[in-house]
């Protein structure tokens, strides 16, 4: 079992690849802002030529972006409070800017780190757990789109399902990112949600 510090920093790494800045930019007071730039071990999704991808960690932001963008950034956010960069105001700022530069904000999304020191739990459904064989019986199964991608640049490695009886009452779906990082995702099936 890793330790809260291990996890820390292995995701540091990882994200200071991910987002092109250094290590040490993740435990600064202020936020960064740095071209955005493929580093070797970096983990990629799709092209990956993003004119913006922002990482909030802590108290600050890494905003990677393009060379003719740095400029914008750098007066608008580089004193920001990172805890507000998802207001809808502040969003819709910056994909005014983009536009401009014939580019827009696609999505958000929220990533959480595990707790290193969590005790075991008793399930309180039957569990069954599908190794990467074992999972490609669920392809074109739409049950369950965000446990699974089914891309070959980030395979499905491993899955855990609650069952009841027969019936698959939801599944979670771990994906393989990075070298370092694997990434899940979960789906619980309609009649079950809420319980």
């Amino acid at each position: 079992m890793y330790t809260k510090q291990e996890i820390l920093d292995i995701a540091k790494n990882q994200l200071a690849l991910d987002f092109s800045c250094k290590v040490e930019d993740l435990d600064k007071n202020e936020n960064t802002i740095v071209e955005n730039i493929l580093k070797d071990g970096r983990r990629l999704y799709g092209s990956d030529g993003c004119a913006l991808k922002i990482l909030c960690f802590g108290n600050r932001a890494v905003v990677s972006t393009t060379p003719e963008l740095i400029p914008w950034f750098q007066e608008k956010l580089k004193n920001f409070d990172a805890n507000w960069l998802c207001l809808y105001t502040v969003l819709k700022s910056i994909d005014k800017k983009l536009m401009e530069t014939g580019h827009e904000i696609v999505d958000v999304h929220h990533y959480y780190l595990p707790k290193g020191d969590i005790e075991e739990v008793e399930p309180i459904t039957e569990i069954r757990w599908y190794e990467q064989s074992e999972i490609l019986k669920f392809k074109d199964d739409e049950r369950f789109d965000e446990a699974f991608a089914f891309d070959e640049k980030h395979p499905d490695m491993l899955a855990v399902a609650a069952v009841n009886g027969d019936e698959i009452v939801g599944m979670a779906g771990a994906s393989c990112d990075g070298a370092v990082m694997w990434q899940i995702g979960i789906n619980v099936v309609e009649k079950y949600r809420g319980k």
